[in-house]
Formats: structure tokens, C-alpha cells, sequence
């Protein structure tokens, strides 16, 4: 942590030598200070997100391999917001037995590109997921794409996130897989489906 903090501080002696050098102008000044402003407080994307805080239940559907019958289970999530309204935490646990399963996913919005991300950690692994992409034009569906090197398997994941904001009581998220080794030879294949509920 001293590291970190001393790394940071060097940062920013070193951003401030480059200004006093550079000696911007004071609209320069002013824009610069909005830029950094605007990157780093939480937005109407950011009060989404908000919207899922609280209490779900949820009804996961899992198939295994395409053309698979599906596996269906209960769980819950514990959705929270961290660090001052920018992020979206998620405890999630669900499944019995072999299949029990416990996963933290964070999501955000990344002012600097316009797009929602997400992060997801699960029982399943010691690594993790990244993906990221835009809000639809529907105002409601967040398509997070992604891809993941699978160094035992010797293939590249290629995959999309989806976040559906059904009502102010439902919220689905859905993993779908595109790449050939996941897919079957199909153009797609739709892993995972979740359904959450507010608990009330």
C-alpha cells in the first residue's frame, strides 16, 4: 500500500511539473479541470446501476453444451454501490452441492469511452472475466463484449455480456458464447440465463 500511495505521488509531482512547465492558459486550466471532473463522477449511467441495489432472488439456467437440456437452479445476490456511487457490487450464491457456487460481479460505467464494464469472479476459478460495451438503443439492454485467452484449452474465448433492465422489480444478465469451440458449429450458443427478482 506505501508503494501504491508513493507511486501515486510521484504521478502527481511528476503532472505537476509538466503543467508548471508547460504553463497552460487558463482555459486550458478550466478545460482540463472539467475533463477530469466529468471522468471521474458517477453519472445518470452510474444512478442505473443504482437501481439494482437491494435484495434478489434469482433463477439461473445453465446449458452445459449446445443442444443440452438445461440446468436450472435458485439463488440470491446482495447488490450494493461502492466507492462514492461508481460501481455496482454483486454477491452472488446459488446452486447445492457440486454445483454450488458463490461469484462477485462488479460493474460500472467508464466515462472516457461511454460504455458500462463488468468484472466477474466466481468458485469456479483463481482468475477472472472482463467485458465492456454500450447501452442499446432500447434504453435498457447493455451488450458487454469480451474475450478470454483459455491457456489449457489453447483458445481464445470470445463472448458477450447482457445486462436487461426489465422493470424496477427484474433484472436478467445472460453469458452468450461466440466463438467455435464453445458454439458447436452454431453461429452462437447461449450458456447462461439469470432471472432476479426483488425481494420485497
Amino acid at each position: 500500500m506505501l508503494i501504491l500511495l508513493s507511486f501515486f505521488g510521484v504521478c502527481l509531482l511528476f503532472l505537476g511539473s509538466v503543467i508548471a512547465q508547460d504553463q497552460p492558459t487558463a482555459e486550458q486550466q478550466e478545460d482540463m479541470e472539467a475533463y477530469f471532473q466529468k471522468v471521474a463522477e458517477p453519472g445518470p449511467e452510474h444512478q442505473k446501476l443504482a437501481s439494482l441495489e437491494g435484495t434478489w432472488s434469482q433463477v439461473i439456467t445453465l446449458w452445459p453444451e449446445p443442444g443440452a437440456e438445461p440446468m436450472v437452479f435458485e439463488g440470491t445476490t446482495e447488490n450494493r454501490m461502492i466507492l462514492g456511487g461508481r460501481f455496482l457490487q454483486c454477491n452472488s450464491e446459488s446452486g447445492e452441492g457440486d454445483m454450488h457456487t458463490k461469484s462477485l460481479t462488479i460493474y460500472g460505467y467508464d466515462n472516457r469511452f461511454a460504455e458500462y464494464t463488468t468484472v466477474g469472479f466466481d468458485t469456479w476459478g483463481t482468475y477472472f472475466v472482463t467485458a465492456q460495451g454500450p447501452m442499446q438503443e432500447d434504453g435498457e439492454t447493455v451488450v458487454m463484449h469480451g474475450t478470454d485467452l483459455d491457456p489449457l484449452m489453447n483458445f481464445e474465448q470470445e463472448y458477450d455480456m447482457v445486462l436487461r433492465f426489465v422493470d424496477q422489480d427484474t433484472f436478467t444478465t445472460e453469458i452468450i458464447f461466440y466463438n467455435p469451440e464453445m458454439t458447436g458449429g452454431e453461429e452462437q450458443f447461449k450458456m447462461l440465463e439469470v432471472v432476479n427478482t426483488r425481494v420485497k
